[in-house]
């Protein structure tokens, strides 16, 4: 680990407690500044981990016609190159958990709107209760 990743590290805030917060403790701005402390790669990778992970640009996604594939591909791709870089097990635990998260909702969403997913309708989100969800 380079000394500009040690000091990215250390100049991000406290979180603090997710429901608690009333203002973000760090703006876009200041953590994109910081952020260009990246390299050119992993900089690519945490864009690739933002864009499929945004619940906002994807919410109208998941459960039209045709884009769920996209989605799945997207998510197939990423894990791969995730899995492949043993430094990453945080990042590839945290991705996968929000993966789980989004096979939930669309689950859901499916239900609400009389989509049967336990057909042969093939994949129809990524994550680890795919089946289990099929199943009940």
């Amino acid at each position: 680990m380079s000394t500009d990743y040690v000091t990215l590290i250390t100049s991000l805030p406290y979180l603090g407690d997710l429901f608690d917060m009333r203002v973000p403790p760090i703006s876009r701005l200041q953590l994109d500044k910081r952020l260009s402390m990246l390299s050119v790669n992993d900089q690519g990778l945490l864009l690739r981990i933002e864009n499929l992970l945004q619940w906002d640009h994807l919410e109208d996604v998941l459960g039209e016609s045709g884009q769920d594939e996209l989605l799945i591909k997207a998510a197939d791709e990423l894990l791969t190159c995730l899995t492949s870089e043993t430094t990453l097990n945080a990042v590839l635990k945290v991705v996968r958990q929000r993966l789980d998260m989004r096979s939930v909702v669309a689950a859901l969403r499916y239900r609400n709107s009389g989509v049967d997913i336990t057909g042969s309708r093939g994949r129809w989100s990524y994550g680890h209760f795919d089946d289990h969800i099929r199943r009940h």
